[in-house]
């Protein structure tokens, strides 16, 4: 019974050796996902999608956009020249701040640079280095002589040179201590977003649109009545196996309503509306503290497990997207055999007519949160609608696969891609 075993348990440990090794390998697609609207109306929708509806979010999703939104511009300014007099410094018209600290400065110098004949540092630029003190100890008056940039950044003409930019400053913060700055608002995400070719990167990375393959198939689409485009992209990445494993990629597109509706689709209030809003005196904050805490031993403690989609009205929120969400690829095996998945999660925002969906509109809402509105508030026009999209499907490689909503539509076409070998370092050979 033994030796009849062995064959089969060989055979077995061979195939769970393939399938170890097939995971272990690294395997590469591109990604590339056609997005587009068909112009349907919230007003006619059939589907009720209960309001206001989450954005999935995912700290470990890759984002390729907006990188081009906003870019980085630390290494751009780090690498700005420093500046210098444009004239001589014993020319220049200067306030002394502290004239004792400067004599004191100058003396110092003036006898560094008499006994600097033995060191060629200072023995070069003995004259620099009392401009200097003039400098530091000085401020310059409103009438001075304008500033002039170097050609080439160098590190000691901050020790050299008294002149200092705002950028310089900005510059220096950004060694010392990283701070977020202020980022320009983005209306309006870009249909075709441009990527560079990194053939031999180790990450994901956005495609150039000449490498667009569904280019003609996207110019018959919008040829059709209704149909609007909302992003053509592709990307390249590295796919695991396994759904939980597999990282998705953010895609967001269309318009950034932000700046005209809170995270719950409601108009943004102006701020003299936002400053009238008072809370109702009969709330519990009108109640004395042992009221309170009478009433809430009496009430029953309610475990929620599921997380809260309400949030407080007027809350807002950086981006918005008219489309965002996350798209995932990934490997999974059916019988022994790697298939391809596409697991897309994501949220259309439209607008529409307010009250749809079983929401209130805006001057009904205010007082339902506890706030009171002005007698003459005007109803708004609006609101927005989110409309979940979620859907798991396996693909097969090279084939367009189709991706219906009843607000857009996506055309998704993986295809395989094996990364050339980098070439060897010169200095190695």
């Amino acid at each position: 019974m033994q030796i009849r075993r062995a064959p089969l348990i060989g055979l077995m440990l061979a195939l769970s050796t393939t399938s170890g090794q097939a995971q272990n390998q690294d395997w590469w697609f591109e990604v590339e996902v056609l997005l587009y609207k068909q112009g349907q109306a919230v007003e006619n929708l059939d589907e009720q999608f209960p309001q206001p509806v989450v954005t999935p979010r995912d700290k470990r999703a890759i984002d390729l956009l907006s990188p081009l939104l906003h870019p980085d511009t630390s290494g751009l300014r780090a690498a700005l020249p420093t500046c210098r007099p444009a004239v001589p410094a014993q020319d220049k018209a200067f306030d002394v701040g502290d004239p004792q600290l400067l004599d004191t400065l100058q003396s110092q110098l003036a006898a560094l640079a008499s006994s600097a004949n033995d060191n060629d540092i200072f023995a070069s630029e003995p004259q620099a280095l009392a401009d200097q003190a003039q400098i530091v100890g000085a401020v310059p008056v409103a009438n001075s002589a304008a500033w002039q940039a170097e050609d080439f950044v160098d590190l000691y003409s901050l020790q050299r040179v008294g002149c200092q930019y705002e950028f310089e400053q900005a510059w220096l913060e950004d060694l010392l201590v990283s701070h977020p700055r202020p980022e320009n608002f983005v209306e309006q995400a870009p249909v075709w977003p441009n990527g560079t070719e990194q053939p031999y990167s180790q990450t994901p990375y956005l495609l150039p649109t000449d490498q667009l393959q569904l280019s003609q198939l996207a110019r018959d689409l919008y040829r059709q009545r209704g149909i609007e485009p909302l992003m053509h992209l592709a990307w390249r990445q590295n796919v695991q196996f396994g759904r939980s494993k597999a990282k998705a990629v953010r895609l967001f597109a269309g318009r950034n309503f932000a700046r005209s509706y809170d995270i719950n689709g409601y108009p943004v209030q102006d701020d003299t509306l936002s400053n009238d809003l008072t809370t109702d005196d009969t709330s519990d904050a009108a109640l004395d503290l042992m009221a309170q805490i009478d009433k809430a031993l009496a009430e029953p403690l309610l475990l929620n497990t599921q997380p809260s989609r309400h949030s407080e009205a007027g809350e807002r929120s950086d981006e918005l997207w008219e489309l965002d969400g996350l798209f995932k690829v990934y490997l999974q095996y059916i019988n022994r055999v790697p298939y391809l998945h596409v697991d897309a999660d994501m949220v259309y925002r439209k607008e529409g007519q307010p009250g749809l969906m079983g929401t209130a509109p805006m001057h009904i809402a205010l007082p339902e949160q506890g706030k009171m509105a002005p007698a003459d508030a005007i109803p708004a026009q609006f609101q927005l609608y989110g409309m979940p999209f979620d859907q798991l499907r396996r693909i097969i490689s090279k084939q367009l696969h189709y991706f219906d909503h009843p607000m857009f539509g996506m055309v998704v076409e993986v295809r395989r891609y094996h990364p050339p070998t980098p070439p060897k370092d010169e200095d190695a050979q």
